[in-house]
């Protein structure tokens, strides 16, 4: 059973090494196009929060980036 989990928290550990700089810059990518989306076509100021939070993300992609590639 803990080997199992041990394992589980390896792989998911793994798979963020790799694959975590997309997935932030893409999730960061739609939170900013959603939110813009937002403030355009309905008027709703809860669209700006989107655009922070998808800034927000699209930062933290670049720098998961630059750490995996020794960049600065």
């Amino acid at each position: 059973m803990i080997l199992s989990a041990i394992g589980t928290v390896l792989l998911v550990a793994l798979g963020f090494w790799i694959f975590g700089g997309f997935a932030l810059r893409f999730g960061g990518a739609v939170f900013i196009l959603v939110g813009a989306v937002g403030l355009a076509v309905a008027g709703n100021a809860n669209g700006s929060l989107l655009v922070m939070l998808g800034a927000l993300l699209q930062w933290a992609g670049r720098l998961h980036f630059a750490l995996r590639h020794g960049t600065r």
